[in-house]
């Protein structure tokens, strides 16, 4: 879907519903997204101040590399999204530049999803092993040291 900046006005917001083609972006350097599967984008986007304003929910499901076994694993990315659409870098607010006055929706999600994928992720749980000449604990179950301070002469600190 393909809107235009300057049909968008205070009293004319922009309303979207979308199913979202995002097979064929390119990946290369998007690591650990393998891939795009089904994406739907709904929401609606805004004039506020002179700058678009986006709303919105996006659902995708994502390829990603499993952290610990680099196979692929499927993801979920369900997010409630609000942010800016600029056509420049001086303009103030947060979001993303987009300088054309046509801009496409789909390039929108993309980089959205490539914000708030994960960096790391993995099916399987880091488990408790221990080794030669280290062990492993959780949180709460170490076993206390003593006091360092405790081998000290107090009377050299006078």
């Amino acid at each position: 879907m393909t809107f235009y900046r300057s049909e968008i006005t205070i009293n004319k917001p922009l309303l979207f519903d979308a199913d979202i083609d995002l097979s064929d972006a390119c990946l290369s350097k998007a690591y650990p997204l393998l891939g795009i599967g089904k994406t739907h984008f709904k929401g609606s986007i805004m004039k506020i101040d002179g700058i678009l304003h986006l709303l919105g929910k996006l659902d995708s499901l994502l390829t990603l590399s499993d952290a610990r076994t680099l196979r692929r694993v499927s993801y979920r990315l369900e997010k409630e999204v609000e942010c800016d659409l600029l056509s420049s870098e001086e303009e103030e607010g947060e979001g993303y530049i987009f300088p054309e006055n046509r801009i496409e929706l789909s390039e929108v999600a993309l980089s959205l999803i490539l914000t708030y994928m994960p960096r790391t992720y993995s099916t399987k749980k880091l488990t408790k092993e221990s080794g030669e000449g280290y062990t492993v604990y959780s949180e709460g179950d170490e076993t206390p040291f003593g006091n360092a301070f405790s081998s000290l002469n107090p009377d050299d600190f006078e």
